[in-house]
């Protein structure tokens, strides 16, 4: 696997294939994306007076798979050296 960089809170791969370069990329750029629609839709409901039951288990379920995007970055960020 090639050498990591980040430039303005962007990775970037040195000296590894285009194709391993886009696919990680990709990847991360994709986790990312979910985890801030996640925290959107979280922010949505936090805003409600008096949530429904369904309210409450929506925003209970979004939490855990919050977490899960956040530990899948974070496991993407290890497979990887980051050199700044």
């Amino acid at each position: 696997m090639g050498e990591i960089q980040v430039r303005d809170n962007q990775p970037l791969l040195l000296d590894a294939g285009a194709d391993e370069a886009a696919a990680l990329v990709e990847e991360l750029e994709q986790l990312q994306a979910e985890h801030r629609a996640l925290e959107v839709r979280l922010q949505e409901l936090a805003q409600i007076r008096y949530p429904t039951p369904e309210e409450e288990a929506e925003e209970h379920r979004l939490k855990k798979v919050k977490l899960h995007k956040k530990e899948e970055m974070s496991r993407l960020g290890q497979r990887v050296q980051i050199h700044s």
